[in-house]
């Protein structure tokens, strides 16, 4: 065949193509028929092969920008770890420390545990002897209180003596003490002082009572004074105080109403303001110390 034969032969398999199959069928083996298929298969399977190696590329950028992600979460999270195991380290620390402190607490609360139970113990043993003491304070304290009633009571004995001793006195010494209130003083006698009252109280004069206050009076006595009979009532206190002026003039007062000229006369040792204010208001005679004023001189 010419090469002109062999144009011709391309141009008529140009022109039909059910030649170009039949002569391709003539031409090739089997294996080189289906070759065409077979690449297309292969082309299509390589095409599968390049999409899923996009995904799996496309995957694994999403992996890592996920393993990325992950990475520097778990670096925040080793930072944060790295930061919460200093503080637990510092913790550990404050802990052991207050462990320590805990400890010596301990410690001195035990002590102080055992110092209060001596404290409680020695509170005890105060109390008991306070208790004790308590009670001898009472018992002083009685006897005291009974020491101070039977002074009380001395001091009042003492005083009622000492009144009493200084009544007998004026009555006894009369005219030394009283001389200058009257001459020729006798003091009178309690069966004089009776007869004394018995006309008074049987003329009426004076009531029982009445009479009986005059027989309590100190002391009454007798005497002249410019010429006539004078009776003097007395009233006698070592310390002269108000109600003895008040009972000096009242007794006077009931032995005058008997008929008598009477003259209120207190005496003692000393006396009180009140007194030498109200006995020459109530023309009451003072002796004391063996100075006697008469109700005029004060009075002035």
């Amino acid at each position: 065949m010419t090469l002109d034969g062999f144009e011709d032969l391309l141009a008529a398999l140009r022109d039909r193509p059910d030649w170009r199959d039949e002569l391709r069928r003539v031409l090739l083996t089997d294996d080189l028929h289906t070759l065409p298929h077979e690449v297309t298969r292969i082309a299509r399977a390589v095409t599968s092969l390049a999409e899923a190696q996009t995904r799996t590329h496309e995957a694994q950028t999403r992996t890592e920008e996920h393993l990325a992600t992950l990475t520097d979460r778990l670096d925040t999270l080793t930072e944060r770890l790295d930061t919460l195991t200093e503080r637990v380290d510092a913790l550990a620390e404050q802990m052991a420390t207050l462990t320590e402190r805990l400890d010596a607490l301990t410690e001195n609360v035990a002590t102080i545990a055992d110092r209060l139970d001596a404290l409680t113990e020695n509170v005890a043993t105060l109390a008991e002897r306070v208790d004790a003491l308590t009670e001898a304070q009472a018992r002083t304290e009685a006897r005291l209180q009974s020491l101070v009633e039977q002074v009380a009571e001395m001091a009042g004995h003492v005083e009622w003596l000492k009144g009493d001793a200084l009544e007998r006195r004026y009555r006894e010494r009369a005219p030394a003490y009283l001389g200058r209130i009257a001459k020729r003083l006798h003091t009178l006698t309690t069966d004089e002082v009776e007869e004394l009252l018995a006309p008074a109280t049987e003329a009426r004069r004076l009531t029982d009572e009445e009479a009986q206050q005059i027989r309590l009076a100190d002391g009454i006595v007798r005497g002249r004074r410019e010429g006539d009979e004078v009776y003097l009532v007395l009233e006698v206190s070592w310390g002269v105080g108000l109600g003895d002026v008040q009972r000096a003039e009242e007794r006077a007062a009931l032995l005058t109403k008997a008929g008598r000229v009477a003259m209120p006369v207190v005496a003692g040792t000393w006396l009180t303001p009140d007194v030498k204010r109200a006995a020459p208001q109530l023309g009451v005679w003072q002796v004391s110390d063996g100075t006697v004023v008469p109700p005029e001189e004060h009075a002035a």
